[in-house]
């Protein structure tokens, strides 16, 4: 039962990183891999993961970073930034930290309620 929950989990991280692209600027968060997954209660868990980044920007970014922000019942953020460093342009960046979700199960877990905002800095100004 706990890896069907944990397979769910992971897929609805999947299917909601497709909307979690920072408005304005083309950078996607995603390709979540689960690193750890702790009890901490009877019906709450942590769940941990690394995720990619995708700079889809015609230049390159340094010092890329994502926090996970959340509005939902049944989840918490207790740690939700990443650390990407520097993203090439067209390229993906593994994070060199991990991201947790504390999901509480008696409540329905709603992933749309995750985003993500992304800062960076670039020698190359956006276009506009």
């Amino acid at each position: 039962m706990r890896q069907i929950i944990t397979a769910l989990l992971v897929v609805i991280l999947a299917v909601s990183s497709s909307s979690a692209a920072a408005a304005g600027e083309n950078l996607t968060v995603g390709s979540y891999v689960l690193a750890d997954r702790e009890r901490i209660e009877r019906s709450v868990y942590d769940y941990t993961f690394r995720a990619d980044i995708t700079n889809n920007n015609t230049y390159d970014i340094r010092n890329a970073t994502a926090k996970l922000k959340d509005n939902a019942v049944s989840a918490d953020v207790p740690d939700g930034t990443l650390s990407f460093g520097d993203v090439p342009a067209g390229g993906t960046v593994t994070s060199t930290d991990t991201f947790t979700v504390r999901v509480n199960r008696r409540f329905e877990f709603e992933a749309s309620s995750l985003t993500w905002e992304t800062d960076f800095s670039s020698d190359v100004p956006p276009e506009i």
